[in-house]
């Protein structure tokens, strides 16, 4: 049966307590003189090294490497490098495949994946997503070039969004998709003229309250003041496809009304030419 080897430290460095020539342990225990009967900080079986704390030996760092040199990396002043020894933030992950997964155990939890892509990849040089491990699915992806992508992992235009049906909104100009096979329920609706929906010039706050005195003059509507079909699900905003077609509901009952009174002008001015003529008479 194998037996522990202690060692005690002293001014002059580690002593071992047993004789050296026993060879036969399997652990090694480290304490300060006076202590030998106990197990100290330090202990190390055939499998496993077990401390309570480790530090560096001097401002170089602290390295924690497997048999291929590959490991974490503590920089003097806490940053801690996976792949680099020159870690730039608190935590600097590099490599040919840097991606990082943070997994959420709980009941119900998730598991994602953070990655960087390559030139290889259709989001280009520099491009990064948040993955949905459990889902197989891009979540977040902002591509090389700048375009974001909300479930889409190689956005074309400035801003993607797939939700998963044949009206997945996108924009370089905002564009609302509008075709019927998009609809159902379609009910036409007729909108008289209304007069009262009031324009105004106006500033826009900023988050703090303020307005920023070199902002332009903008023009537009209160949400408040139209009516509710073209309002916004919150209230405070307009549904600009929505509105766009108010106004053309409103242009096109003028033109209606315009059309009607052209006709009674001309019933009125072909009265007054009969009227007009036999007055002649």
């Amino acid at each position: 049966m194998s037996k522990p080897i202690r060692y005690y430290q002293d001014q002059h460095g580690m002593h071992p307590i047993f004789p050296a020539s026993d060879h036969n342990h399997d652990t090694v225990y480290v304490g300060k003189v006076g202590a030998q009967s106990m197990q100290g900080p330090l202990s190390l079986t055939s499998s496993h090294l077990a401390t309570g704390e480790v530090r560096a030996l001097n401002a170089n760092g602290l390295k924690l490497y497997d048999d291929g040199g590959n490991g974490i990396f503590v920089k003097d002043g806490g940053n801690v490098g996976i792949g680099t020894t020159t870690p730039e933030q608190r935590l600097h992950v590099e490599g040919p495949d840097a991606s990082v997964i943070v997994h959420n155990t709980d009941a119900g939890g998730s598991k994602i994946r953070l990655l960087v892509f390559d030139s290889a990849s259709p989001t280009g040089n520099g491009g990064f997503s948040i993955y949905d491990v459990d889902n197989a699915a891009h979540r977040l992806t902002i591509s090389g070039a700048g375009r974001v992508g909300i479930v889409d992992s190689s956005p074309s235009y400035i801003f993607d969004v797939q939700q998963g049906s044949a009206t997945d909104p996108h924009a370089d100009a905002w564009e609302t998709h509008s075709s019927r096979k998009f609809k159902e329920d379609i009910v036409e609706v007729g909108i008289a003229p209304d007069f009262n929906i009031k324009t105004y010039q106006y500033h826009i706050k900023k988050k703090d309250g303020k307005i920023d005195p070199d902002q332009k003059l903008h023009f537009g509507v209160v949400a408040e003041e139209v009516p509710e079909i073209i309002r916004g699900d919150s209230g405070k905003d307009i549904d600009l496809g929505a509105y766009i077609t108010y106004v053309y509901a409103l242009t096109k009952g003028l033109k209606l009304e315009i059309s009607q009174l052209q006709g009674q002008v001309t019933t009125l001015e072909d009265r007054i030419a009969v009227l007009e003529g036999g007055a002649k008479k």
